[in-house]
């Protein structure tokens, strides 16, 4: 004859449990957290999706000792890669970084119809294409400044505006300041 359960014991377990598995997945969350970079894009769904195959699986483990530890283990893989995704997520929304210092130029439609706010008129704007606007050689000066005090090599963005900019024999930007003092 097999001895019944005391249901409160059972329900204190499954409370410890449960709370082990949302400690996994916060320590999943914060080990992507504390990545140096993002990994590829595709690497996240792809563990998401092992994550989760791993719980169907992990309930036909027999010793409750090990399929604890398996479920710990996929919750933790499962909150790493939720994480890693909508980091890649709202990465790929962001502003790529060689056009970061640059002056751009924006061709494409307003896609929606403007709103009033506080601060002016706000509205959706679609993009078609940006390029780099041709720097002045002051700012292009800046920019190359700020990129050698930082250790960075100068943008593609930068020197594609740097050619542009270059000032022909006779016409620098020191050259307006000297006209003006011989007109003086």
């Amino acid at each position: 004859m097999r001895p019944v359960p005391d249901p409160t014991r059972r329900q204190a377990f499954g409370a410890w449990r449960r709370a082990g598995l949302a400690s996994a997945w916060v320590a999943g969350v914060a080990l992507q957290l504390n990545q140096p970079a993002l990994w590829d894009g595709a690497a996240y769904p792809l563990l998401l999706a092992a994550g989760l195959g791993g719980w169907l699986v992990v309930g036909r483990l027999r010793p409750a000792g090990a399929r604890d530890a398996a479920r710990l283990l996929a919750t933790l893989a499962v909150g790493f890669a939720f994480a890693g995704w909508r980091a890649d997520v709202r990465v790929a929304d962001a502003l790529a970084p060689a056009w970061e210092g640059c002056d751009i130029e924006l061709t494409g439609t307003v896609d929606g119809l403007p709103e009033v706010a506080e601060d002016g008129l706000h509205f959706a704007f679609a993009v078609d294409s940006a390029r780099p606007w041709p720097m002045t050689a002051r700012a292009l000066a800046r920019v190359a400044a700020l990129d050698e005090a930082a250790d960075r090599p100068l943008p593609q963005a930068v020197r594609v505006a740097e050619l542009s900019a270059r000032p022909s024999p006779g016409n620098g930007p020191d050259d307006d300041e000297d006209e003006a003092d011989d007109a003086a």
